[in-house]
């Protein structure tokens, strides 16, 4: 379970995981990334030992063995019955070693956008504080038939209304799974409501990448640098800066790895003055400079 709660990334920089390239249910490629249904036995994704941004809602619920990832900096042991849900922008980490040879996750991925008549947003706002919930038994089993379902309808090729099908079986799952997350997500929201914690995170992921000094969130939530950092090291374990600093190198490590942007571009991503500064920055927290980290294997 987790440490504690936290929030997605409002991110602009270009999604980590290309989707395009996934594995089906039925081992190919995916010809349609606005909706996808896999498991881990099908599809071997490229996302272990690096950070990863997605782009799309993605719904991953463990049937079998261990494994310890990373969402949004916070930590989670997932094992069967867990169920996983990340909104577009989420960070995710899974180290080499942090699961079990029997590990086998079944997930659905799908973008917002692709099935109509429903509205997102109280959807993310939840799924934003709370990826992660360990389910019982039976609704284990109620989540496996959901999936199946959607599973089905996927792999019928040849049914005239096939898109038509998926669309709304999808959003019936929706629906029904909401049933089950919601019973995890009230009193927990309850709790985080109106709390200075929940309104820094807000404010934090909107703008670390322009503004890094703990006054400026102070100010916006109208208490003193001190009294805001003394909140945020006892229900958290880490400062501010840590905060701030952790979500920078995150989406650095991402855009190295993942686009070709020149230092200098990402320099001026997080609103660094120059190149120079940005390179100091990282190879105090990281020992390697920026180059030095893209170039390793």
């Amino acid at each position: 379970m987790a440490s504690r709660k936290s929030r997605d990334l409002d991110t602009t920089s270009a999604t980590i995981l290309d989707l395009s390239v996934v594995k089906d249910a039925d081992g190919n490629n995916c010809s349609n990334p606005n909706f996808i249904v896999s498991d881990t036995n099908t599809d071997d994704l490229d996302i272990v030992g690096h950070p990863v941004i997605v782009g799309s809602v993605i719904c991953a619920m463990c049937v079998k063995g261990k494994a310890v990832i990373r969402i949004n900096f916070e930590t989670y042991t997932l094992s069967r019955g867990g169920f996983v849900i990340l909104a577009p922008g989420s960070m995710f980490l899974c180290e080499e070693g942090d699961y079990s040879e029997d590990f086998v996750a079944k997930y659905i991925s799908f973008s917002p956008g692709y099935i109509k008549g429903i509205s997102f947003g109280h959807i993310m706002y939840d799924i934003k504080n709370i990826p992660y919930i360990q389910m019982n038994e039976e609704e284990f089993t109620t989540i496996i038939d959901i999936y199946n379902r959607l599973r089905n309808r996927y792999l019928d090729q040849n049914h005239p209304y096939r898109q038509e099908v998926i669309q709304h079986s999808l959003l019936i799952a929706v629906y029904d799974f909401s049933v089950i997350y919601d019973k995890y997500t009230l009193v927990i929201n309850e709790s985080l409501q109106d709390s200075y914690l929940t309104r820094f995170i807000d404010l934090l992921f909107k703008q670390y990448k322009q503004h890094r000094q703990t006054g400026f969130y102070a100010d916006k939530l109208n208490i003193t640098p001190k009294y805001l950092s003394k909140i945020i090291k006892e229900e958290t374990g880490s400062s501010v800066q840590d905060w701030i600093f952790q979500l920078i190198l995150f989406e650095t490590k991402s855009l190295l790895r993942s686009t070709n942007m020149h230092v200098a571009e990402i320099a001026n991503h997080f609103n660094f003055p120059d190149s120079s500064s940005f390179g100091k920055f990282f190879k105090k927290y990281e020992k390697l400079t920026p180059l030095e980290y893209r170039n390793r294997k």
